[in-house]
């Protein structure tokens, strides 16, 4: 199934280089493969096709059929994308086969999505002077893309970079992530035998002095960058007049009121914290709980993490698997030992070298990395609060402001949860980890900057024209 050395794309051709990064499975550790690594000289053509194919675009009718097709090839070939995503990012099998899914439904999302780039009549009789003239807007492609897309869901969001570029016409270079380049890479391949324009598509491994080469050459128009808040906003910072979208991670709360379905707020909260081994942006993190119910939720949430099914992800029942390297682990491991707070339950675990059991914490220092910071792993912290104003008071001063979750009965309260967490999103009664793929998508503060999700993606990669003609 997976061949020693893979070429980069380059310009929608395989194209080989001297040197090349490994990856390994994180649970088996064995190794399955390469991908080449560019040299500066390849950067650089990456850069002129796109900027060639920028100048002459397939019509928009070819490029939302290429959408059509993807979709359509990866559904056929479903379970080659869940057994390469299960390997090289450990990621347990039930969410495998959802990240999938959502990738085709993405690109046939895009697919429908054509009708973002007609042509709109402006109507100009409410002014005396429009009696002399026609109007019109359309959108128009801003040029290629730089996208940065990370190990975590190496697939859907390149999809979510990959599939509103086609459609707005602009070519993109796509940096695929050291600890996952297989996934991207294979998805680059599936794209040009489905007919995308060649040399709008380069996918590359690159290092981060090259990738920061291409961000500021004029030939690259925007930014596209999934990733850690530090290196988004300072690859921001590097091109103030260059249009820019960042999607950086959060740290998801979860509010339980006294009047929620303790039952499904638990399950559905505890799911989320541990999927994955909590490595998803909108995994939930802090949970605060209403005071007069805390007990009792904190005796279910022990309960749910210790029989939380933790192991190789290549099982159907298999919860959380291992972290993706050394350094996650240790990294989430010290977070949980630096931060003092009481280990209320640890789920059962095999002994692994990347396995964290997951973990519910409390007595949390909330000035700790573990409670303000992306844990990025199996943790959930468990608070108690008494006032929902005071409490969403708190939250909207947090630096990562991406998506919230609230469980209450009450549709006022659910309600003012909405008009009042200034997150990205707010989602009432199920875990802040609901994302649908047509939805606008990213956060506030350090969170992250513009929309994903297909169409408000075809919006950031696109800016409005009005023509004007003076009737003859």
């Amino acid at each position: 199934m997976f061949v020693l050395k893979k070429p980069m794309i380059l310009g929608g051709k395989p194209v080989f280089s001297d040197s090349s990064l490994t990856t390994r499975a994180p649970w088996s550790g064995r190794e399955l493969g390469a991908i080449c690594t560019a040299t500066d000289e390849q950067v650089d053509v990456a850069m002129s096709h796109a900027d060639k194919a920028f100048r002459s675009p397939m019509p928009l009718e070819e490029r939302v059929e290429v959408c059509a097709r993807v979709s359509s090839a990866i559904t056929r070939r479903k379970l080659e994308f869940v057994e390469l995503l299960i390997e090289e990012t450990g990621k347990p099998r039930q969410f495998a086969d959802g990240e999938v899914e959502r990738m085709a439904a993405t690109f046939l999302l895009a697919s429908q999505a054509g009708d973002a780039m007609h042509e709109v009549e402006l109507d100009l009789s409410f002014d005396k002077r429009g009696a002399g003239f026609s109007g019109k807007w359309q959108r128009f492609a801003v040029g290629p893309i730089l996208g940065f897309v990370p190990y975590n869901w190496p697939l859907n969001l390149a999809a979510h970079k990959l599939a509103p570029a086609i459609v707005a016409g602009c070519p993109i270079v796509m940096k695929v992530s050291p600890l996952a380049p297989l996934c991207t890479l294979a998805l680059g391949e599936l794209l040009i035998e489905c007919g995308m324009q060649p040399e709008s598509l380069s996918v590359m491994h690159v290092s981060n002095d090259q990738a920061q080469r291409m961000l500021t050459d004029p030939r690259i128009r925007m930014l596209s960058f999934t990733g850690s808040p530090s290196v988004g906003w300072m690859l921001k910072e590097k091109v103030p007049r260059k249009r820019v979208a960042l999607e950086l991670g959060g740290n998801a709360p979860v509010i339980i009121c006294e009047d929620a379905d303790l039952s499904l707020a638990v399950s559905r909260t505890a799911l989320s914290g541990y999927a994955y081994a909590g490595q998803v942006c909108i995994s939930a993190q802090n949970v605060f709980v209403q005071r007069s119910v805390l007990d009792e939720a904190l005796n279910m949430f022990a309960d749910a993490t210790t029989s939380c099914k933790t192991g190789d992800p290549s099982l159907d029942d298999t919860v959380c698997g291992p972290l993706i390297d050394d350094s996650a682990r240790n990294r989430v491991l010290d977070r949980i030992e630096s931060s003092g707070a009481k280990v209320v339950a640890r789920a059962r675990a095999d002994d692994h070298p990347l396995l964290v059991p997951p973990t519910l914490l409390t007595d949390v220092d909330p000035k700790s990395e573990v409670f303000c910071e992306e844990i990025f792993g199996p943790v959930l912290n468990a608070v108690g609060f008494d006032s929902i104003e005071g409490l969403v008071e708190e939250l909207n001063r947090g630096r990562y402001r991406l998506q919230a979750s609230i469980f209450t009965s009450d549709r006022e309260r659910a309600d003012y949860a909405f008009r009042s967490l200034e997150f990205g999103g707010v989602v009432v009664n199920e875990s802040p980890s609901l994302r649908f793929d047509n939805m606008p998508y990213g956060g506030e503060g350090d969170s992250g900057f513009g929309r994903e999700g297909v169409r408000f993606a075809i919006e950031e990669m696109t800016t409005p024209r009005t023509g004007l003609n003076r009737r003859e």
